[in-house]
């Protein structure tokens, strides 16, 4: 899968990125799988980042052409300065939403996925309280799956 996502948290911060993911089924209606992502943070202090998070997916529902699933994963990010701004450049990023697959051909090798997700950013921690903010916001996403 190749797509993107864009989180805003009302406050004037976004984040957005474009990621890669591979997944497999394990079992009927189950997936589960790795994503790579480059990340552009627009905070007070703009930054990239890089993340990489397991997904898992329960598609609950399969039609015809399209499936819904709810879906939740755990990640890790490393950002070249802070995020949030005042945080520390290595956060966790636990997931959790749902979505939507549609079939694009005859075939079902091409599909749109798209959803939405918690999406949440902050260290755990690692560094105390006081060098913990957190950021929560609706993670849109979309993308094009392809069959291998």
């Amino acid at each position: 899968m190749f797509g993107s996502t864009l989180a805003n948290d009302l406050t004037g911060n976004t984040d957005t990125n474009l990621h890669a993911q591979w997944t497999t089924f394990i079992v009927d209606d189950f997936e589960i799988g790795i994503e790579g992502a480059v990340w552009a943070i627009f905070q007070g202090d703009n930054t990239i980042a890089i993340s990489s998070s397991l997904v898992m997916r329960y598609h609950f529902y399969q039609g015809t052409r399209f499936s819904i699933f709810a879906e939740a994963g755990l990640g890790l990010m490393a950002a070249a300065d802070t995020v949030p701004d005042m945080g520390t450049g290595f956060n966790f990023m636990p997931r959790l939403g749902g979505g939507f697959t549609y079939r694009l051909d005859g075939t079902g090798s091409t599909r749109l996925i798209a959803g939405l997700r918690w999406h949440h950013i902050s260290n755990a921690r690692i560094n105390g309280e006081a060098r913990n903010p957190s950021r929560d916001a609706p993670g849109f996403y979309a993308g094009v799956l392809f069959d291998f």
